[in-house]
């Protein structure tokens, strides 16, 4: 077990008593605005956000229902404009 080092509370709460107010420069107030602005407008809006979501969303479903609708079983023609088909009547 380890050993600690009993601090007697007395002393801190000393400490603790002393504390006192301190002036703030002037200009301090106007940093810690600017910063609060600063951090609210790097902040994007959750409008634009959802809008985006849902377009992402409507764009996928579009890309899945034309896959779906295009996939025929004529994909035989599609080769056959690369491949001509022979005619092999002379060795009936």
């Amino acid at each position: 077990m380890r050993e600690t080092k009993s601090i007697p509370i007395t002393n801190e709460m000393e400490r603790l008593g002393n504390i006192q107010k301190v002036t703030a420069p002037d200009a301090l107030w106007g940093k810690v605005q600017q910063r609060i602005a600063n951090q609210a407008k790097d902040v994007v809006p959750m409008h634009y956000t959802r809008a985006i979501a849902v377009a992402v969303v409507l764009l996928f479903i579009a890309n899945v229902y034309l896959v779906a609708n295009n996939t025929t079983t004529e994909t035989q023609s599609g080769l056959e404009e690369f491949v001509p088909q022979t005619e092999y009547s002379l060795y009936e």
